[in-house]
Order: C-alpha cells, then structure tokens, then sequence
C-alpha cells in the first residue's frame, strides 16, 4: 500500500511539474509575442512616419512644379509680348528707310 501511494504522489507530483513547465512555456511565448508586437509596433510607426515624409515631399515638389509652370507661361507670355514689340520696331524702321528714300 505505502508503495501505491508513493507512486501515485510521485505521478501526481510529475503532473504538477508538467503543468508547471507547460504554465513557463506559455509565459516566455507571451513574452516573445508580447516583444514582437511592439516591434512591429515600432516598425509601423517608423513606416508611416516615412510615408508622410515622402508625401510632404511630393506634394513640395508638385506645388514647385506648378510654380514652375506658371513661371513659364509668364515667360511664355513675355516674349509674345516682346516679339510684337520687336515686330512693332520693324515695321517702324522700315516705315523710316521708305521715307528717306
């Protein structure tokens, strides 16, 4: 009899430290889940921080392209404007040659 109990103590003993070692086991995965989550955490974080980095930039470099293309129809503008002129000039010149001679 005192060898049954002994061997049922030392089964049930073996069950509690089996259960003991399973409860250590998922602790340390939930720690290890627990670092992955806030290292993806941080990784998104880092993410989406460069997204809006790269959005700020594109949307300088559209507003500097459309400063650009103003300036050019300025330009543009400008040198119709100056080709009249130009044209206007001719014609005068040529208005005086004929009357001098």
């Amino acid at each position: 009899l005192s060898t049954m109990i002994q061997k049922q103590s030392k089964m049930e003993t073996q069950v509690l430290v089996d259960k003991e070692k399973a409860i250590r086991q998922e602790r340390n995965q939930i720690s290890l889940d627990r670092k992955r989550t806030a290292e993806y955490g941080r990784e998104l974080v880092e993410a989406t921080e460069s997204v809006k980095r790269q959005k700020m930039e594109t949307d300088n470099i559209e507003t500097d392209l459309r400063q650009k293309e103003i300036e050019l129809h300025c330009l543009k503008e400008l040198l119709q404007g100056k080709e009249k002129q130009n044209q206007t000039l001719k014609s005068l010149v040529e208005t005086k040659e004929r009357e001098i001679e």
